[in-house]
């Protein structure tokens, strides 16, 4: 089991009867690309879902492997003020059904390279197997790659958004998962939404070892003592040693 999120208390992120989270998460670029579960898994319409920051992942009835549920249509004509205002890109119903119909209108949109490297696993669109499996996984696209006001060039998917920063090529997925949730796209019942308990604490942390600082403080405070008590002799010496020296010089 994975179990993400703060330190004290998080998430959990499991295979199980639910669906395989964990292993489809990892696949998806775990947190470092898809982001913290916003939810646990629960089960609804006979299959399994998890929201997590790049968005939701998604079971059917009797598959336990995960794809990413089809939310980003959904969320930008519901919230469309919400998408505009995380800098978005904008969406068009028509888009993913001619890319569907049409090899070259699919290629026609798929004009960034990372993005379509990181989509299809691979520079090319014209391997039939490969869109099928993107597809598949994110989704169709619903339009062309956007260079957003926030520095970012993002595509919208069925299912996910990808972005990397302008003239960089670590693409990753847009946080989509939590507008989801606002929006009502994807309604997590209570339980899911409540944050597991904290990593328990070892039960026996062993026997207390001895510490050696003790002996040594007392050792050095007297030592300090002597050191201060050597000084202070000098110091009131000095002027009796003067004083001796004036009157042999000066004798009365």
């Amino acid at each position: 089991m994975l179990r993400d999120g703060s330190r004290c208390a998080g998430f959990p992120v499991v295979d199980g009867p639910d669906g395989n989270f964990a292993s489809g998460w990892a696949e998806f670029g775990g947190k470092a690309r898809f982001g913290l579960p916003l939810t646990a898994s629960w089960t609804a319409d006979g299959g399994g879902r998890q929201v997590f920051e790049g968005g939701v992942l998604a079971t059917t009835a009797g598959q336990p492997d995960v794809v990413a549920e089809p939310v980003v249509l959904a969320l930008a004509q519901r919230a469309p003020d919400a998408y505009l205002k995380a800098h978005l890109p904008p969406v068009d119903p028509g888009t993913a059904a001619r890319a569907t119909a049409s090899t070259g209108q699919q290629a026609a949109l798929l004009t960034d390279p990372d993005l379509t490297a990181f989509y299809l696993g691979s520079a090319s669109a014209a391997d039939p197997d490969l869109r099928a499996e993107a597809e598949r996984r994110f989704g169709r696209p619903l339009g062309p790659a956007e260079t957003m006001p926030d520095g970012q060039v993002r595509q919208a998917f069925e299912s996910v958004i990808l972005e990397h920063p302008v003239g960089g090529q670590d693409v990753s997925f847009a946080p989509v998962g939590s507008l989801a949730i606002a929006a009502g796209v994807v309604n997590p019942p209570a339980g899911a939404r409540a944050p597991g308990p904290p990593h328990p604490l070892p039960a026996d942390l062993g026997p207390v070892e001895p510490s050696t600082i003790g002996p040594f403080v007392p050792s050095l405070a007297v030592a300090v003592g002597l050191l201060l008590l050597a000084l202070g002799a000098g110091a009131a010496a000095a002027p009796m040693a003067a004083l001796v020296r004036r009157r042999v010089k000066h004798p009365s």
